[in-house]
């Protein structure tokens, strides 16, 4: 009696998805410590949870329409223009100075590239895994985004310890680039 193997799913195609959304991931988690530098502005703490929550608004807004440009001319021009995106974005944290409208647009910014950038790499990842081993691929492939919170709040008491915020989001910035060129 012959069995079959499963199908791999652990190719390269499987590890650059992963590495690129661990990346992405790490670029974004540091942010957790923005609420100091906007404290540090004068903000409040209800004024914090509102800058917060339009990054995750406007993450929430764009992926049905992600998912339609997806659907309609492939997964990778949404995750190229969303890294892009991305990049851009923890460069113009270092042009932001007080908690005034460019702190919302660019956070606002940041959350387009977060949900296109999320949406597109995880459905990148499910296409590229073999429907028989799909969940447990997607079930590995989350492990690239679940690290990265994990460790950004460490990368940020590291990189705060030894400068400031400046260098956190050129930090960020970094990262992001990496992520977009893999």
């Amino acid at each position: 009696m012959q069995t079959s193997r499963p199908e791999r799913f652990l190719t390269g195609s499987f590890a650059l998805v992963f590495a690129a959304n661990f990346f992405h991931g790490l670029a974004i988690h540091p942010y957790l410590h923005l609420p100091g530098l906007l404290a540090r502005w004068g903000a409040t703490p209800t004024l914090i949870g509102v800058v917060f929550g339009m990054m995750s608004g406007a993450a929430i807004i764009v992926r049905p329409f992600a998912g339609r440009v997806m659907d309609g001319y492939g997964r990778r021009g949404v995750m190229l223009a969303g890294g892009v995106v991305h990049l851009a974005v923890c460069l113009l944290y270092t042009t932001v100075s007080d908690v005034g409208p460019w702190l919302f647009a660019v956070r606002c910014l940041q959350g387009v590239a977060i949900g296109a950038l999320f949406s597109s790499l995880f459905t990148y990842a499910a296409d590229i895994v073999p429907a028989a081993r799909r969940m447990q691929g997607i079930a590995l492939f989350g492990v690239s985004g679940m690290l990265p919170m994990s460790l950004g709040g460490l990368l940020g008491d590291w990189a705060l310890a030894r400068w400031d915020y400046h260098e956190l989001f050129l930090i960020t910035a970094g990262l992001a680039g990496l992520a977009l060129l893999l």
